[in-house]
């Protein structure tokens, strides 16, 4: 005698494929790290080891924003579909490299026609420099000099600092004026005799060729020694 047959009904479920992950293996702090599942892009759950631990999402792509140093490590992927969860992924390692500070350009802001330009600024030594200035002027040092300086030289000056292809935000404007130096006066002779044992020598000059509020000052010619002054009246005295 035989029983009656048993009857149980199966259903098998396909495990899902092994994701492929793709994103980048470095980033710069304050950017966003994607990371993507190439070959899945159905609706379930992804399972993500990430440094800071596992992260859900029920998309193929994981988006961490404003990365920071914390960030940096492993990653890898498992995709689940009803009961059955793929292997995980190859890990990708992402480095994020931190991004400058905002630079501060430094420096006198008002130079004379003819003297040296100086720009400096407050990083610290071993960053790629990124100057601009007006009519096209640019330079890549710590420090920017230009000498002599001209007129064209005249406007706004700005710098950018690069680290491990991390690139800082923009300083903030710095105004440069140039300004003109006033005409070169004219020496009245003193006379046409002078005693060697007068004990005071009287140098002025023409009221005629004087700048408003300018200041004076009187050298011997050939040594350019000082000899009287700087003094806001039209003469000096030499002692």
């Amino acid at each position: 005698c035989k029983s009656d047959t048993a009857r149980i009904s199966v259903q098998v479920e396909v495990t899902p494929r092994k994701p492929l992950l793709d994103g980048p293996d470095r980033v710069c702090s304050g950017d966003s790290i994607i990371l993507t599942v190439t070959n899945q892009n159905n609706t379930g759950q992804y399972t993500w080891h990430t440094p800071t631990g596992d992260k859900i999402t029920t998309t193929n792509q994981l988006i961490i924003l404003n990365a920071d140093n914390v960030n940096t490590g492993n990653y890898a992927v498992a995709f689940t579909a009803g009961d059955c969860q793929s292997k995980f992924s190859d890990t990708l390692k992402v480095s994020v490299y931190q991004t400058p500070a905002k630079p501060v350009i430094s420096g006198d802001p008002t130079i004379c026609l003819g003297d040296t330009i100086l720009l400096q600024t407050n990083q610290a030594p071993g960053l790629d420099y990124h100057w601009s200035g007006p009519n096209g002027l640019s330079a890549s040092t710590a420090d920017w000099r230009i000498f002599p300086a001209l007129a064209t030289n005249e406007g706004i000056y700005t710098l950018k600092v690069e680290r491990n292809g991390c690139v800082s935000d923009v300083s903030d404007a710095f105004q440069l004026s140039i300004l003109q130096p006033p005409a070169a006066p004219t020496l009245i002779e003193p006379g046409d005799e002078i005693c060697l044992d007068q004990s005071t020598l009287i140098l002025c000059i023409d009221a005629g060729s004087a700048t408003d509020g300018a200041n004076y000052s009187f050298y011997l010619a050939g040594p350019d020694a000082l000899i009287a002054g700087p003094t806001n009246a039209l003469c000096g005295t030499v002692r």
